[in-house]
């Protein structure tokens, strides 16, 4: 990945501050600028999968692979953690997608500021899921946005920001992939940018909305919601926390969703299965494609729904 800058990253000494995959392209792209990476913060690792095996993050294990200085702390509240980012004389902080918060005091300890990648048209869906809240919102636009922190949560001043469509098929690790991508050539190039004095932040305008934590509560599909509706929830919540719904009190996890392109008239109540395994809802019929069942290897809908 190549970029050509008014301004070399070369001398500056930069901690990276992230845990999701999608900071890798920002981080990687960072290393090939010849930037001095003095540390990377990511955090803990912790039990994963069925045998609950203590696992690091992407960034984590990206950082191993590449010998860089890298510190898992669960806070940066307390004062031994500030005085090791202090030391470490750092011009900035690179952040994307890290989930701890940064205290002011810690903020204040760079000349050149702590620099986020968020991946929202800020002020829109701050917060911590804002690419499965676009999806699940049926938004027709995402993006990423270059921001200087501040104290609040997603509120500083924008750098820059680019846009990006979202189709009709789009799932989350689909969009996640492509703004990843986006944003690492955005920051690349507009934060030298802004340290040689051609960019002016620029406060956030309009209505923010906002994307708390997700819970395994929130794929509970509800069959009196309209096609579209379930539609871009299964897209979204794929894979964390995936949809599901019950039936003969056994759960089931729907990956994918087919679409009835008529709509016949129906008398069924919502959420009954009909012929061919479509279910009804409320504006039409719609079918699982893969599914799990609860306890199961993963399966076609086809396969099982005669069996409700």
């Amino acid at each position: 990945m190549e970029f050509y800058l008014p301004m070399s990253w070369k001398n500056k000494k930069l901690i990276l501050m992230g845990s999701g995959a999608i900071a890798l392209p920002t981080f990687r792209a960072l290393c090939e600028s010849q930037a001095h990476i003095a540390c990377v913060y990511t955090q803990p690792p912790r039990p994963k999968g069925r045998k609950w095996q203590m696992t690091m993050t992407p960034v984590g294990q990206w950082a191993c692979e590449q010998n860089l200085p890298t510190r898992t702390p669960t806070t940066l509240r307390c004062a031994e953690e500030k005085e090791i980012l202090a030391n470490f004389q750092a011009d900035a902080v690179i952040l994307v997608a890290y989930g701890l918060i940064i205290p002011k005091d810690v903020l204040n300890l760079f000349p050149q500021q702590c620099i986020n990648l968020h991946p929202s048209l800020l002020p829109q869906w701050r917060g911590a899921a804002p690419i499965v809240y676009a999806l699940w919102n049926g938004d027709r636009q995402s993006g990423v946005s270059v921001m200087l922190m501040d104290p609040g949560m997603d509120t500083g001043p924008v750098l820059a920001q680019e846009t990006t469509l979202i189709t009709q098929d789009m799932t989350t690790p689909r969009l996640t992939h492509i703004l990843a991508e986006q944003g690492a050539q955005l920051i690349m190039k507009t934060v030298p940018l802004y340290w040689s004095g051609h960019i002016k932040p620029q406060n956030q305008q309009g209505q923010a909305t906002y994307a708390p934590r997700l819970s395994k509560n929130d794929g509970a599909m509800d069959w009196s919601q309209p096609i579209s509706a379930l539609d871009h929830q299964v897209r979204a919540l794929s894979p964390w926390p995936g949809t599901y719904f019950f039936k003969n009190d056994q759960r089931i996890v729907v990956k994918d969703l087919e679409i009835c392109p008529h709509t016949p008239a129906i008398s069924s109540p919502r959420g009954q299965i009909l012929d061919e395994g479509w279910i009804v809802c409320k504006d039409g019929l719609v079918r699982p494609v893969s599914v799990v069942p609860e306890g199961k290897k993963p399966t076609l809908w086809s396969k099982i729904w005669p069996c409700f």
